[in-house]
Formats: C-alpha cells, structure tokens, sequence
C-alpha cells in the first residue's frame, strides 16, 4: 500500500508536469484548433518537397554530359515554374 503523503501519488490524466499542462493554457485546445490539420499537412507535404529537391539534385549530375544542357527545356520550364510559385506565395503571404 502507497504511503500517504497528503498528494496522489499519480499525475492526472495529461498531466506532464510541465508548465503547459497547466489548466486553460492554449496548448489544452489543439484538439479543437481550426488549423492544426492544415499546418500538419503542410509540413508533411513541405518534408516530402525537400526529399524531391534533393533527389532532383541529385538526377541533375546527368545534365553535365547532356548536349542540350546549356539550353534545356525541362530546366527552363522547372525553373520558370518554381520563380512564379515563389513570387506568388511572397505576393499573397505580404512579403513583396
């Protein structure tokens, strides 16, 4: 049998001991957050880009040899289409 000691000898249910399981901290309302799923989603999509990046710099060792590398229409449409997502999510998000 436990030895009383004038507390439960078990944290409450969620309880880490942590300052933010403090009782109304805005960390207790993930559940209900409206962006969570959103945010979540994006770092997941986010992660797998840079997998992409990375293996498609990778692949890009092959354009060394290639006789069209100086002018590529794969890399001139790709780097075309990454200038304007750049420049639209800076538009939209304030940054320009």
């Amino acid at each position: 049998m436990a030895e009383k000691t004038g507390r439960d000898p078990k944290p409450a249910a969620g309880a880490t001991g942590q300052a933010h399981s403090v009782a109304g901290s805005p960390l207790d309302r993930l559940d209900t957050c409206p962006v969570k799923a959103d945010v979540e989603q994006v770092a997941t999509t986010g992660q797998d880009f840079v997998k992409a990046l990375r293996r498609l710099k990778r692949d890009l060792n092959a354009c060394r040899s290639c006789p069209l590398a100086e002018d590529c229409p794969v890399l001139s449409s790709f780097n075309s289409q990454v200038v304007t997502a750049i420049t639209e999510v800076n538009i939209e998000w304030g940054m320009l």
